[in-house]
């Protein structure tokens, strides 16, 4: 990766809680950073921003742990988060699209789609969460 790559963020991510961590990949192929966050009580529903990126995204509620393929956001959203559950991310860099073999880029404009839909991904969530 070159100096002057871009390194995507939500920020409020970063703002709705006290408990934010990230760590960016030296020399990835597409992905700017993995990051863990814990919404704080009053993050229930956490805005999103248009920046191009996708994210893997992964619920870690002990007792329901659940993911998604979250896509490029055209316009500024909502996400719905449960407080004081952990979440772990995978932020992928502006238009990298992964998995494209199981689903469309159409599906993720504006969209996202579950984890546990996608071939092989179950296994990833138990293990992640």
């Amino acid at each position: 990766m070159s100096a002057d790559t871009i390194y995507p963020v939500q920020p409020y991510f970063v703002l709705n809680t006290t408990h934010y961590y990230k760590h960016r990949m030296a020399n990835t192929n597409r992905i700017a950073h993995f990051y863990r966050y814990l919404p704080e009580h009053s993050a229930q529903n956490t805005p999103v921003l248009p920046d191009g990126s996708a994210d893997l995204i992964i619920h870690c509620d002990p007792n329901h742990p659940a993911g998604r393929l979250a896509g490029m956001v055209s316009a500024r959203g909502l996400m719905q988060v449960d407080q004081g559950h952990p979440y772990f991310g995978v932020r992928f860099l502006p238009g990298c699209v992964p998995l494209l073999d199981e689903i469309s880029a159409a599906e993720l404009v504006d969209g996202d789609v579950p984890l546990e839909a996608m071939r092989g991904l179950s296994e990833l969530i138990e293990r992640v969460a």
